[in-house]
């Protein structure tokens, strides 16, 4: 090396002059000390005594070297070597902490300090943080930010400095003086890299105690000029990766947005690439609602969580610093978010955020909303490269945000319109009032998906809108409450007769909370549409918040209104078809009360209890307390009436007419006389009297009545009937008839004034039809049993009489088919095929109504024997095989050869089997598969039948069976509409004989379809044993 060939060139010339001077200095120093004290000879003594001290020069001259080893210019060469090797190292350091590394190393060895803090620029906090300790541990947590009055003097120190210089101290705030007396600095040595302050060092007391030297100092001084650059280098690298890292967000970002179409996923991965670049705790997407133009949060994250019941809020713009950043359009960023808001008259929704940033998500010249982020930590500060980056994931983010919205829109209309649709036509087809009611409701929440709902129907003798159906956390308390006309927004709406939308309802000056308050329900925001049939309000429909917390919109409203008008129109013929209903439940009613009237009548031939039980079902059914029956005896119209009473019940004097004839000959007089009973004779139709209490509060029906002529009572001068029940108020007079001639009355009274009403009163003739001819219900049913007799007499003689000639023109028809009296061309074997086909299905016809008239009539006898199963299925096969073949149909068995024989009638079983066979072959297509298998299993469908059986399936893959017509398979004459099903004769007897075949024989039968797959049919049949013979 070139210092060390100086240093040994040098090192005789120096020894020699050291020692030479050495000398000269000695003996001109004792040379003027002694000339004052000794003389000249004195002096040659001496200078001749050092003669001697020649010849011990070497030790001496060898001390010296070792002195001169040690010269400056020898240490300084050492110093260089050190600086050179440090130098090198930093040079091979890949990375900051390394360089830091060798930096605290050097330091340590050459000035011994306590304990060193390296402080660097830290990007993402505009800050000068501490560097981690040698293991890795934060050394300290103190920040000073760039524009803190320490920083500001480091800049202009060039060379490291004690803390107690007095100048330096000057220029330091209060807290930056108390945060360096908290790291107990002695010295500042800043990293000054090409006029740049790339980091500054913090040194503790040396070791020894000692204050540091000039010389330490200026060896701390060369140290840190050669880590500055190598530090800077570092934090450039690092940057340039920061910046790389940026560039590739932004890319993915921008990627990311165009490929994802699910707007919420889109958000999610807006928050993941800032996430990534950018450290934060809370992070806020707020858009502006275009309806109300009030912000919301689109996404919302707080303490790295999402809280989804914050989304789609309404915000009031007092309490949202992003609404100041979307209204100035503006990117904003503070330090301390509190007092920011507070500087702007916002009320702070966040206690813990601190370091606050937000930019405009500007699109075009139109701000759509904001992006914001903050951090919960103390220390932590967002600068501006950071609002850069997240400005330009904005911009990239406004534009997609827009797409997307739109996307969202147009998806969620179109299920909307899709939903409005499918719901429409299920409407029309649900016809009673209260499931129907609920699915509007159900429907209007589901297309707008609102959290509740309520439908109310206006009461038409009060106006009062009524909580028919709600739906929602607090529905069950809505049920049957009232509104008076007019309250609160729905009332408004039936008085407008048009929709409302009331976003924010609380606001409104229509809104009334009282249900609210009842339930603790929060009613946010409010769709009113009214249901209006043919210029009539009906009922209102009200939908309450929704899902997602944004407001209802004027589409919101036309879909809804469009869904009233048909849900209207759908309650309107439900109502109808209720009251249809209603009236038709009540004709079923009193069919069926007539039908057991009927039983009863028909029941007895003798007449006095044929009579009774009529008096006892009208008093029953029209609610009367007394009545009676009685019957003409004489019926000519020159003749006065003549009634003798057969029966009487509720009137105190029943049990004395029941004991002589002349008492029930003189009420019978009396009964002649009554203007309502010869009303009702003479025309022949029902009379009906009210009377006022005060000519009604004696009977005319006491002792004397019944041994003198009776009285008539007056009102105003004109003849008033005669009330028989002590304080009657209601009176009506039926009159028996049959063939146009008056055969009897029944008269019914009560005390109660609107007893008998115009559905009681027919309700009584129609009963009185019936009575009038229970006499002869006798010789009718005698009559019914004959023609029953002779109807299934003609149909087995049709049978007998048709089958001989079906038989002979289906055997001369095959007989012609096949050439035996002579060729036969297309259009006559056409012609052939057309017979035997009309005569096949004659002869189905003709057996399946006799089979069918004898099952009714209960004439069915069936032949039980031992059956194989085997020998029955050969003879199905043999007799479909040629109709399987025709379609190019596959026919597969699948019966165990060690079935069990069962217990049955033969014939009957090969019908059953040639019907399910038969129609898998009709109602199966060319080239299908029909399937026929059977199993003995124990009988888990009968629990009353044999207990073992064996169960037989009947599978193809035909056409299958549609679920309507599912219900009415085994009906009788039943036929599809399916045109597949239509394309096959039948007469729609043949499962109906099937089911009675089975069930006769102690089977089940059912089935499992499905429409254009193809259908199984299933029957159990008994196994032979001992229990079933």
């Amino acid at each position: 090396m070139p210092d060390q060939r100086l240093s040994r060139s040098l090192n005789k010339p120096v020894r020699t002059i050291g020692v030479i001077l050495g000398l000269t200095f000695i003996l001109s120093g004792l040379g003027l000390w002694l000339t004052s004290y000794y003389s000249p000879k004195l002096l040659v003594l001496i200078l001749l005594a050092f003669i001697p001290l020649s010849l011990i020069s070497k030790p001496f001259r060898q001390f010296l070297k070792a002195q001169l080893e040690k010269t400056p210019l020898n240490w300084q060469a050492a110093h260089q070597q050190e600086l050179l090797a440090f130098s090198k190292k930093l040079i091979h350091a890949n990375n900051l902490d390394s360089i830091l590394a060798e930096l605290r190393q050097s330091i340590h060895s050459r000035l011994q300090p306590l304990f060193i803090y390296i402080f660097l620029p830290d990007p993402l906090s505009d800050a000068f943080c501490a560097a981690p300790d040698e293991s890795g541990n934060p050394s300290t947590e103190l920040r000073f930010p760039n524009n803190s009055s320490l920083i500001g003097a480091i800049r202009q120190v060039k060379k490291p400095i004690l803390t107690n210089n007095p100048g330096f101290v000057r220029q330091l705030s209060h807290s930056d003086r108390s945060r360096l007396a908290l790291l107990n600095a002695e010295v500042i040595a800043p990293l000054h890299a090409n006029e740049n302050l790339a980091g500054w060092i913090v040194l503790n007391a040396s070791r020894s105690g000692r204050p540091y030297s000039k010389s330490a100092l200026d060896d701390l001084q060369e140290l840190c000029e050669l880590a500055a650059i190598a530090v800077e280098r570092a934090q450039r690298m690092e940057l340039l990766e920061r910046r790389m890292h940026e560039t590739d967000i932004l890319s993915r970002l921008a990627q990311g947005v165009n490929v994802t179409p699910a707007f919420d996923d889109m958000l999610e991965l807006i928050y993941a690439q800032a996430r990534q670049a950018i450290p934060c705790d809370d992070f806020h997407i707020t858009l502006i609602n275009p309806i109300t133009q009030t912000p919301y949060h689109a996404f919302c994250l707080e303490d790295n969580e999402r809280i989804q019941g914050k989304e789609n809020q309404p915000l009031a713009v007092n309490a949202c610093l992003e609404y100041a950043v979307i209204r100035s359009q503006h990117a904003l960023q503070t330090e301390d978010y509190h007092q920011e808001c507070l500087d702007r008259s916002i009320m702070p929704d966040n206690q813990w955020l601190y370091a606050w940033m937000g930019v405009p998500l500007n699109a075009g010249a139109k701000t759509i909303g904001a992006i914001s982020m903050g951090s919960r930590e103390p220390l932590q500060s967002y600068n501006q490269e950071q609002l850069r980056l997240l400005q330009s994931v904005a911009d990239l983010a406004a534009g997609a945000i827009v797409k997307a919205q739109l996307i969202h829109e147009t998806e969620q209309r179109a299920r909307q319109l899709t939903t409005l649709n499918e719901i429409s036509r299920s409407l029309t087809s649900t016809l009673e009032i209260k499931p129907l009611l609920h699915q509007i409701l159900d429907s209007a929440t589901e297309i707008l998906n609102c959290e509740a709902g309520s439908l109310f129907m206006i009461d038409e003798d009060t106006g009062e809108l009524v909580f028919e159906v709600a739906t929602g956390p607090v529905a069950e308390h809505l049920i049957g409450q009232r509104l008076p006309p007019g309250t609160g927004i729905a009332g408004k709406a039936v008085e407008q007769a048009s929709a409302i939308i009331a976003n924010q309802v609380r606001s409104s000056s229509n809104w009334s909370d009282t249900t609210d308050r009842q339930t603790g329900f929060e009613t946010r925001d409010l769709l009113v549409v009214p249901l209006q049939v043919k210029q009539k309000i009906i009922g209102v429909i009200e939908i309450i918040n929704k899902r997602d917390g944004s407001p209802f919109t004027p589409d919101d409203q036309e879909l809804l209104s469009t869904f009233a008008s048909q849900a209207a129109i759908a309650i309107d013929n439900a109502r109808l078809y209720t009251q249809t209903d209603q009236a038709l439940s009540a004709r079923v009613e009193e069919l069926s009360v007539m039908q057991r009237i009927d039983r009863e009548l028909n029941a007895s031939l003798e007449l006095e209890r044929v009579l009774r039980i009529t008096l006892d079902w009208s008093k029953r059914q029209a609610g009367a307390e007394a009545g009676l029956v009685g019957l003409i005896e004489n019926g000519e119209p020159t003749q006065p009436w003549k009634i003798r009473i057969m029966a009487m019940d509720g009137y105190p004097q029943e049990s004395t007419w029941q004991h002589g004839d002349s008492e029930r000959d003189n009420l019978g007089n009396l009964l002649v006389q009554l203007p309502g009973v010869q009303e009702a004779l003479r025309q022949m139709q029902p009379s009906r009297h009210r009377f006022q209490p005060s000519k009604a509060e004696t009977g005319a029906l006491s002792t004397a009545a019944l041994t003198s002529a009776p009285t008539l009572d007056e009102t105003d001068g004109n003849q008033q009937p005669i009330i028989l029940l002590n304080q009657g108020l209601d009176q009506v007079v039926i009159p028996l008839h049959r063939r146009n001639e008056p055969v009897g009355i029944l008269l019914l009274e009560s005390t109660k004034r609107d007893t008998f009403g115009p559905e009681t009163i027919a309700f009584l003739s129609r009963l009185s039809d019936h009575a009038s001819i229970a006499i002869s219900n006798a010789q009718y049913y005698s009559d019914l049993q004959a023609a029953n007799i002779a109807k299934s007499e003609f149909i087995s003689l049709v049978s007998h009489e048709l089958k001989t000639p079906m038989t002979s023109i289906r055997g001369y028809t095959d007989l012609l088919a096949k050439g035996a009296v002579g060729p036969v061309n297309e259009i006559q074997m056409n012609f052939l095929n057309t017979i035997r086909s009309n005569v096949n299905r004659m002869s189905t016809l003709v057996s399946d109504l006799s089979d069918i008239s004898r099952i009714e009539a209960g004439r069915m006898r069936l032949e039980y024997g031992t059956i194989s199963l085997a020998d029955v299925v050969g003879e199905v096969i043999r007799s479909v095989q040629s109709q399987i073949d025709e379609k190019g149909q596959r026919l597969e068995l699948a019966i165990p050869e060690d079935i069990p024989p069962v217990w049955g009638d033969y014939n009957r079983l090969v019908q059953i089997f040639t019907n399910l066979v038969s129609n898998a072959n009709k109602y199966t297509p060319e080239g299908g598969n029909i399937h026929i298998r059977a199993q003995c299993t124990e009988n888990r469908w009968d629990a009353a039948g044999a207990p073992e059986v064996v169960l037989v399936e009947v599978t193809d893959n035909g056409f299958g069976i549609s679920a309507e017509d599912q219900a009415k398979i085994f009906q009788k004459f039943f036929r599809s509409e399916d045109q597949n099903i239509r394309q096959s004769p039948g007469t729609g007897l043949g499962l109906s004989i099937t089911r009675h075949l089975v069930e006769m024989q102690g089977g089940k039968i059912w089935f499992e379809s499905k429409l254009g797959e193809g259908t199984s049919f299933y029957f159990t049949i008994p196994v032979s044993s001992a229990n079933t013979m």
